[in-house]
């Protein structure tokens, strides 16, 4: 058994150790030497960090991190101001000098693309990647500039979804016939189409508890899934994004998102100040065969 040697005051973290235990005291925590540098107790900030464990010191990287009070992580990322490139490093500065070029601090979380998928990372950690089935060329909106419909089928939000999903490389049926109206298999069926890189239109139930407008299990309205985000957290999809042809301005059509819930998929429109909630509450197959 593994014995702590008391004689030793200071250990390699630079604090003292405990004259009755051995344990380092941190302020905030103790920490066991001996023990893999971990500590005795949970993080009280373990809810910022949910891909590290709550005992791990430094992350499990004490050569390269230090951590002098038990909370905390100090460590962000930083872009080179000339040429874009980002590293991660043990600090919080505002600005370094890293062989001999100025990097800006960013913040602690990074994303970068990919292809048709874009990464996040929070601290040194990749916590999630979002994949795109449609860009924000592929929008196509219902509405005129002044806010009333546009005319015949370019005014329908079931034409101009379908439409959007033909962007991505197949097509959306036409028939109600076509429709998965239960909520596991139209998750599944979400998720098998953006595996083969196709959207799919969906049939939302609306929200405005302001106008009095409430859920009634009815189709109200129909717009088109543009991603989905994966947790790796986890590993399961937490957020579909899609593309809302109610509103006339791209930049509020294509920035929605829905959540996966205990009901199904919620989201909420980014347009109309996002005082519309959206529960999908059927799914449109698509002409191509599933994989």
């Amino acid at each position: 058994m593994l014995v702590p040697n008391n004689d030793i005051t200071f250990s390699f973290t630079g604090k003292e150790r405990d004259s009755e235990t051995g344990y380092g005291y941190f302020g905030a925590r103790y920490m066991d030497h001996e023990l893999m540098a971990m500590w005795l107790s949970v993080d009280p900030l373990a809810d910022k960090y949910p891909s590290i464990s709550p005992y791990a010191y430094c992350a499990w990287n004490p050569v390269k991190l230090v951590d002098p009070d038990g909370m905390e992580i100090c460590d962000d990322w930083y872009r080179n101001r000339v040429t874009g490139s980002v590293v991660w490093m043990n600090s919080n500065e505002r600005t370094l000098v890293i062989e001999g070029e100025e990097y800006e601090n960013i913040g602690e979380d990074y994303s970068y693309r990919a292809g048709n998928n874009i990464y996040l990372y929070h601290q040194n950690q990749c916590v999630s990647v979002t994949e795109y089935v449609l860009s924000p060329n592929d929008f196509r909106t219902q509405m005129n500039p002044d806010g009333t419909k546009r005319g015949g089928d370019n005014g329908n939000c079931f034409n101009q979804s379908g439409t959007m999903v033909a962007q991505s490389g197949t097509q959306s049926l036409n028939g109600t016939g076509n429709n998965i109206t239960d909520i596991k298999e139209g998750i599944d069926y979400i998720n098998n189409q953006i595996d083969q890189g196709f959207s799919v239109r969906v049939q939302v139930d609306r929200e405005n508890k302001e106008n009095k407008m409430f859920f009634d299990g009815k189709g109200d309205h129909w717009v088109a899934i543009s991603s989905r985000t994966i947790s790796f957290i986890d590993g399961f999809p937490v957020s579909y994004g899609f593309y809302d042809p109610a509103t006339y301005f791209p930049e509020y059509g294509i920035s929605n998102s829905s959540q996966v819930t205990p009901k199904g998929l919620m989201g909420r429109s980014s347009y109309n100040e996002g005082k519309n909630n959206y529960l999908v509450i059927a799914v449109r197959k698509n002409v191509n065969n599933i994989k």
